[in-house]
């Protein structure tokens, strides 16, 4: 009889971006880390009810996006869910809305201009604290 403690739990994600190759290439990032996306999106109005409806490990969120900017998520997220463990992302050299989207409840940031590498890297380091 096997310890439950020896199962893995695989990690499910959410990922917002309106940029779709940005979201290929965060998805194949969490899919080479043995993580299921659970749900997709360019439109921050629809996280929300994304949200409710997969209970995600992990959201991985862009900061600028049309109609509801990420910060506004990240926000309404958390109100819903102060557990939210997201990571926002960003093409932005703009230290002050990162410092707002941290301060916010994001758990980190990633640089979208980053290598697939690292970003790989820096996602695997939140998907083995989870």
């Amino acid at each position: 009889m096997s310890d439950s403690n020896d199962v893995k739990k695989t990690v499910t994600a959410i990922v917002v971006d309106d940029d779709e190759l940005i979201r290929r290439a965060v998805r194949a990032a969490l899919i080479s880390l043995d993580c299921e996306v659970v749900g997709e999106t360019y439109d921050g109005e629809v996280v929300l009810e994304l949200y409710s409806e997969t209970k995600p490990d992990i959201v991985l969120l862009d900061i600028r996006m049309p109609k509801m900017d990420g910060l506004e998520v990240l926000t309404k997220l958390t109100e819903v869910d102060e557990d939210a463990y997201v990571v926002m992302m960003t093409f932005m050299d703009d230290d002050d809305l990162v410092e707002d989207c941290m301060i916010a409840g994001a758990k980190d940031y990633l640089r979208k201009d980053m290598s697939l590498k690292d970003m790989i890297a820096r996602i695997e380091r939140h998907v083995l604290r989870i």
